[in-house]
């Protein structure tokens, strides 16, 4: 907190820029591309004439939709999250990409600040040296550790 009352939020970000809402796009394009295709298929089959077809359709269906989507979807989920993780940890580690240090004032979105630091122990010493430096006046224009992104 600044000696004028105004909240502070100090900390290290992964991404210099939100992420993309994947889920807002996925909605948009289901609603373009909505076709009944597999509703007009199914409807060509006649199950009326034999209850062992009608019955393996269903149990078809059930397994599909209770056991094999969702490890899908599991299994997918798992690879994407292990794939993000191991490029954030080599474009940070190996790479040296700087790290976002940000100071967000919470009261006004506007009098935010943002600086790039090298490196992890650079980078939360730069946390320390902001914090210090809101509790006294306001975000410095600039720290030992690292430079101010505009």
């Amino acid at each position: 907190m600044s000696p004028d009352g105004t909240r502070w939020q100090v900390r290290r970000r992964w991404l210099d820029q939100p992420l993309p809402d994947v889920r807002r796009r996925f909605n948009e394009y289901r609603r373009e591309n909505s076709s009944d295709l597999l509703v007009d298929a199914a409807w060509g089959i006649d199950f009326s004439d034999s209850i062992w077809a009608s019955l393996a359709l269903a149990f078809f269906v059930v397994i599909l939709v209770v056991v094999l989507l969702p490890l899908i979807g599991l299994a997918l989920e798992l690879i994407l999250v292990v794939l993000l993780l191991g490029s954030g940890l080599v474009g940070r580690l190996l790479l040296r990409r700087p790290w976002t240090v940000e100071a967000r004032n919470l009261d006004a979105k506007q009098q935010s600040a943002s600086y790039a630091v090298k490196g992890w122990g650079r980078s939360g010493r730069a946390i320390e040296e902001i914090a210090t430096a809101i509790q006294a006046s306001a975000p410095p224009d600039r720290i030992i550790e690292g430079i101010r992104l505009p």
